[in-house]
């Protein structure tokens, strides 16, 4: 009977500590991403740097094609 408690304790202690950090990592997302709204001077600027920020992103995944011009 004790050593089911104690399972049962251990497994609330995991999942608290694996939420934890999961909601850690989406506030440091948004909070990355107010900051980037708060330094732009002016919405349009935000949104270029956003749009830039995807294509740079987008870019990094599809491998390149064709001969490299240099």
């Amino acid at each position: 009977m004790d050593i089911a408690v104690i399972i049962i304790l251990w497994l609330i202690i995991l999942y608290q500590m694996v939420e934890k950090v999961l909601d850690r990592r989406e506030r440091i997302k948004r909070e990355g991403e107010l900051i980037n709204r708060i330094m732009a001077k002016t919405y349009p600027e935000y949104a270029a740097f956003e749009q830039k920020k995807e294509n740079k992103d987008r870019e990094e995944t599809e491998p390149e094609r064709g001969i490299p011009i240099y």
